[in-house]
């Protein structure tokens, strides 16, 4: 019984299915899973069987092929006029009759391939090398040396044709095509080169002066001829077996003629590095560097000959500039693209390469020279791991600009859209240990073939369009645990737009742009940038660096991963995982329930960055380390247990004038404060107008041992049980307002004042900061999970609002009256925007934290007042809330040094998006939603 078996979806359910009839009476299934996504499918349109039968509709054996032709037995150079259609007799119908199902064009018609039943018993002949000469039109060279081509169009049979028999291109015959100048080249085994024109259908020798070819590799580009100007030319890379270099040579193509193999091919020799076996080439445009992948990972790279030297010889080998390793780790770089139309900026010496590999990854590489090419530098900025590995065989770009990906998983071959990050075309076909050729969709060629060997036979597929539609856009696999947007903007296709990062339970991290659809602000469309697919066990937190360009990421296993976000010219957003925690624990089990991040000497460039992390773990305890971005390492600080015992939950810093502070709340319904300067002072980190300031160079080397100094912590109970939510907002260099979500349902505002102390006054530190509590039970009918501070504006927006329009009797007149708003969600699925005003100069008596406060007096402070702005709760789509975020407030310009801020930022360094974008909220959980604010 036939089956097939189709990944649509990511995450583990399929929650929903339906199937129907189209217009033409197809039948087709309509599937909806946990990622969001619903998707279209017409099972009879796709292979059906892992291994086809023969007699299958998309099986050929050769000695069918050459008795059609009658070409059995016949020895020396053949006649190449046969043209002769392959028609089914009578026991080739009978037998695809039997066949329940087959393949299917996207019509819902049977594949164009055609069978012919063997009628004569002789030694059979095997097919040795395939390769797409134009679109439809397959080269294929066997063992015994026989030439044919094989023409295919949908919905008539294939046609097949001799071109012929050469006694030395067998056994080792290699071979590469180019569609743009419609040449074959192939092999032979005496060290001969031959060329089939598909244009003048004509077969001629090139050369017999190469030992045994082992590698051909071809490549279509514009370089500059005697006079300085672009010529198109064939580019023509060979190498031989058991050699130390490979061949380069030089096809003119223009101005066009129907053969080109009439004009010579000038030939140079390039000197290999040890040990290094070529798997694909690129040469660049517009620059003299040409560019070979091995096997073994590497890539060294060639100036190549323009100018006067195209029609010259060189008689020395040219040694490679640079050999850069480990691309692909060990694994052979399978493929060479480089990225936009004029990628090379000749002042700068710069361009953007792709490479793909067999160890499952695809990566994007920034290539910069000087003028001499003495000075050659490599950094990769964006790898990923799509879900078609482990082997990808190579990639293009469709004709809508969109990165698509081709290679082997498992048994099947896959083409993979990389940009809408959904399967093109699955073909069971045995595994990537064959012959095979991949010929994709091209300008005014729909449909994209793939041609194979398995079980003796020829195979051949071919699809026009998608395996599927797409009915609606999906996300993440299982309910999303956090939320973090980037505070910089960045120029996507044109557009300013702030990145979203979501982390799930389906392990991955996804990165999505937001964007109205049009004028509609009804519909939110989220468009995904890429997925960061490194951690092992689900997403526990997110956050962004200040300066937009560093993503954090915690998980469990004590997982904490470093990615470096970028801009990148001609490929969208880059992404690579620059710094991996080093792992404490003899026995890594435990969870990074969350972190925070602070920068160190702000002043900094990008590449050059300075953080300071403190992370809670699951058995109670919290470490703190220094993370330098350039060269990237961890430095162990510190490490303590909370000393109530309970599991952390949320991690804060708080910097005054000459502290920095961490606060943590956990299980317990505590908020715990601790004094982490003398810490950073033994690490040469000290507070200087409210920024952290590092006073030498951070030593390289990680410490094992945690300092002696020891911290005091300072407790606060706030609500009865855990501690689902925590957010601040600093009001003064000594005052902070937390405002918490707990398990009870409450919503708790605890204003914090810490103690004025010098930078030498150790003793100061131990001092309890002033710190009252404002309670308000059943704030929520469930717990309180999301929390967040809106950005103040100095003028209202003009869009329509969450709730009715804030008019408060006496608004704000001074700096000691401070008004803000909150809002807060939960699991009961309503959205609360609340009113907070404090003032800082009215009278409110303090609570030390010695013992804990009475229930009736945590309801009672003065100095903070809070009242619900909506009349009603707005209702949320989304189930089980996790996190909250704030969507249009950006950071201003970069600030160097010192405490200004520009006119466009708030006290807190961050400005409000205009009256027409305005704020949103988005809301994660068993879902995303987006609300205006």
């Amino acid at each position: 019984m036939a089956s097939y078996t189709a990944t649509f979806h990511t995450g583990k359910h399929i929650w929903s299915s339906t199937t129907g009839l189209d217009a033409g009476g197809a039948a087709f299934v309509v599937a909806g899973g946990a990622d969001g996504r619903i998707t279209c499918f017409f099972p009879r349109k796709h292979p059906t069987a892992s291994v086809a039968p023969v007699g299958s509709p998309n099986a050929f054996i050769l000695n069918n092929v050459l008795d059609q032709l009658q070409l059995l037995g016949s020895e020396g150079h053949l006649d190449t006029s046969a043209n002769v259609p392959m028609e089914m007799d009578s026991r080739a119908k009978d037998s695809l009759d039997q066949v329940p199902n087959g393949p299917y064009d996207v019509e819902g018609k049977s594949s164009s391939v055609s069978v012919i039943a063997s009628r004569k018993k002789t030694k059979l002949d095997a097919f040795k090398q395939y390769g797409f000469v134009a679109p439809n039109h397959i080269i294929a060279v066997t063992e015994r040396g026989h030439i044919l081509r094989a023409s295919q169009t949908l919905h008539s049979p294939v046609q097949w044709k001799s071109v012929a028999q050469v006694p030395c291109v067998q056994s080792f015959a290699r071979i590469v095509t180019s569609q743009e100048a419609a040449i074959t080249f192939i092999s032979a085994t005496d060290g001969g080169l031959y060329s089939y024109s598909h244009k003048s259908e004509a077969l001629q020798i090139i050369t017999t002066s190469f030992p045994r070819i082992a590698g051909l590799f071809c490549q279509a580009v514009n370089i500059l001829d005697t006079k300085g100007t672009k010529v198109r030319t064939l580019q023509l890379i060979l190498t031989t077996l058991n050699s130390s270099s490979f061949h380069h040579g030089i096809l003119p193509l223009d101005p066009p003629r129907q053969d080109n193999l009439d004009r010579p091919i000038s030939y140079g020799e390039m000197k290999l590095p040890s040990q290094f076996v070529v798997t694909s080439v690129l040469v660049l445009e517009d620059a003299p560097l040409l560019l070979v992948g091995s096997r073994a990972g590497a890539l060294a790279v060639f100036s190549h000959r323009q100018g006067d030297e195209i029609e010259s010889t060189p008689s020395d080998p040219r040694e490679a500039w640079k050999v850069f390793l480990k691309l692909h780790d060990r694994d052979a770089v399978t493929s060479i693209l480089c990225l936009g139309d004029n990628p090379t900026v000749h002042d700068r010496g710069l361009t953007y390469i792709l490479t793909t590999g067999r160890d499952g990854t695809y990566a994007v590489h920034e290539l910069s020279w000087a003028d001499d090419l003495e000075i050659m530098e490599l950094k990769t900025v964006h790898r990923s791991s799509p879900p078609l590995g482990p082997m990808i065989e190579g990639c293009y770009y469709n004709t809508e600009g969109e990165l698509i990906l081709y290679g082997f998983r498992g048994q099947q071959f896959v083409t993979w859209n990389e940009s809408r990050q959904s399967e093109i075309m699955s073909v069971a076909c045995g595994g990537a240990h064959r012959i095979w050729d991949y010929c994709p969709p091209s300008q005014g060629n729909e449909t994209a073939s793939f041609v194979w060997s398995q079980a003796s036979q020829m195979r051949l597929y071919s699809q026009k369009g998608g395996s599927h539609q797409i009915l609606q856009k999906g996300g993440h696999g299982r309910e999303i645990k956090t939320i973090a947007i980037s505070p910089l903007e960045l120029d996507i296709s044109g557009v300013p737009s702030q990145l979203i990062a979501t982390g799930s339970e389906d392990t991955t991290i996804r990165l999505f742009t937001y964007r109205p659809d049009g004028d509609q602000l009804v519909e939110p469309v989220f468009h995904c940038h890429g997925v960061l697919t490194k951690h092992t066990t689900g997403i526990q937190h997110l956050q962004w660096s200040p300066c937009g360009t560093y993503l954090f990421s915690s998980g469990g296993y004590e997982e904490f991963f470093v990615w470096r976000i970028r801009q990148v010219p001609g490929f969208g957003v880059g992404f690579v995982c620059e710094g991996v925690c080093p792992v404490e624990s003899k026995a890594p089990d435990l969870r990074i329930t969350a972190f925070d991040v602070m920068v160190v000497d702000g002043e900094k460039d990008d590449d050059q960055g300075l953080f300071l992390i403190s992370m809670a773990f699951s058995d109670a305890s919290l470490r703190t380390y220094l993370y330098n971005a350039s060269p990237t390492h961890f430095q162990y600080l510190w490490t303590d247990f909370t000393p109530l015992k309970c599991c952390p939950t949320q991690v804060h810093h708080h910097i005054t004038s000459t502290d920095i502070n961490l606060i943590t709340a956990g299980t317990n319904g505590h908020v715990t404060i601790c004094n982490l300067t003398p810490i950073l002072r033994e690490s040469s980190i000290i507070t200087e107008n409210n920024r952290l300031r590092s006073s030498h160079q951070i030593a390289p080397d990680i410490v094992s041992s945690s300092p002696p100094t020891k911290v005091s912590f300072h407790h606060h109970r706030i609500h009865q049980n855990a501690i689902k939510s925590l957010t601040t907002a600093p009001l003064t260099r000594q005052t902070l307002l937390i405002a918490t979500g707990g398990d009870d349902n409450a919503l708790g505002l605890t204003l914090v004042t810490f103690p004025p102390t010098s930078s030498d006054d150790s003793d100061s530190r131990s001092i309890a900061p002033e710190i009252s509590t404002l309670l308000l039970p059943s704030a929520h009918a469930s717990a309180i999970t999301a929390l967040a501070f809106l950005p103040s504006s100095q003028e209202p927006s003009s869009l329509p609002s969450l709730s009715p329009p804030i008019t408060d009797p006496k608004p704000p007149s001074n700096k000691e009256l401070t008004s803000l708003r909150l809002l807060s969600t939960g699991n009961d699925q309503v959205l609360h925007t609340w009113r907070i005003t404090i003032n800082l100069a009215a009278p409110s008596p303090p609570r030390i934290l010695k013992t804990n406060p009475p229930e009736e007096s945590r309801n009672q402070m003065e100095n903070v007042q809070i009242r619900r702005e909506d009349s009603s709760p707005t209702p949320v789509a989304v189930a089980d809330v996790a996190d909250m975020a704030v969507l249009g407030a950006v950071r201003g310009s970069v600030r160097r040094g010192g405490d200004d801020r520009g006119t466009d930022d708030d006290e807190h360094g961050l400005r409000r998006e205009g009256k027409e974008n305005g704020l949103r909220v988005v809301i994660c959980g068993v879902g995303v939603e987006v609300f205006r604010v």
